[in-house]
């Protein structure tokens, strides 16, 4: 909860990637996130072959701005 306040990424978000990136593991009765020195390694040689991203192009909504989800819509109370 406490990445997810300061993320402000849903829980559920979070623990997938995690989950996904093999970086959530159970130790001593407790999930941790857990990052090794050779997956640091790695990551930092890794070579990025994803496309490149034109950040002209990018659109974000904050969540509570969005219609249909019970927030403040334009700065209006939801009726």
């Amino acid at each position: 909860q406490e990445l997810s306040d300061m993320t402000f990424f849903r829980p559920e978000d979070i623990i997938s990637t995690l989950q996904a990136l093999d970086l959530l593991k159970y130790f001593g009765g407790q999930h941790s996130i857990y990052v090794s020195p050779k997956m640091v390694e790695q990551y930092v040689n890794k070579k990025d072959n994803s496309p490149p991203v034109d950040p002209a192009r990018l659109q974000w909504t904050p969540h509570s701005e969005r219609r249909g989800n019970g927030a403040m819509t334009e700065g209006r109370k939801p009726s």
